[in-house]
């Protein structure tokens, strides 16, 4: 990540119990990158994330990524066939699927990725300790879920004269 790179960090900085402010400020000005947060369960009001550092803070938030508009939010999806304590907690602030793909935090490591749900989990147990690059999101996402291929254009076909 380089000082210009933006970041986008999928919550729960680092509030957990006994999280100290200045301490969380100086750990984000430690790190590369222009980093907003989308806010997990672990983190404070969002004007408190704003003072702290952050470029900015959103409950969610949408942005371009392969050719498509994709969602960013802490909570995963819903998955009516999950069974576990992780599918019951927190599931009024989880959004619900409209038809995009989500990128998302909060299960740490209990899946990479559901193409079949349309969500890639981005937490960083779940990709060797490290952020994942915009170019790794783009080839999993085409890769279960292509766009259509544009038709070429057609060559306008002679009008038939008998016809006018």
């Amino acid at each position: 990540v380089s000082p210009s790179d933006e970041v986008f960090y999928l919550g729960d900085f680092a509030f957990g119990r006994g999280a100290k402010p200045p301490l969380v400020s100086e750990l984000l000005a430690s790190l590369n990158g222009q980093i907003s947060l989308v806010q997990g369960n672990h983190d404070p009001r969002l004007e408190r994330c704003l003072d702290l550092g952050f470029k900015q803070v959103w409950r969610e938030h949408t942005l371009p990524l392969a050719g498509r508009e994709v969602r960013l939010c802490h909570f995963p999806y819903p998955d009516p066939a999950a069974q576990g304590e992780w599918e019951d907690k927190h599931i009024s602030r989880r959004p619900q699927p409209d038809g995009r793909w989500l990128l998302h935090g909060h299960v740490h490591g209990l899946w990479r990725e559901r193409p079949e749900l349309k969500m890639i989990n981005v937490s960083v147990e779940r990709w060797g300790l490290a952020p994942v690059s915009a170019p790794e999101l783009e080839l999993i996402i085409n890769t279960h879920d292509p766009l259509p291929q544009a038709l070429p254009p057609q060559s306008p076909t002679p009008q038939n004269k008998e016809s006018l």
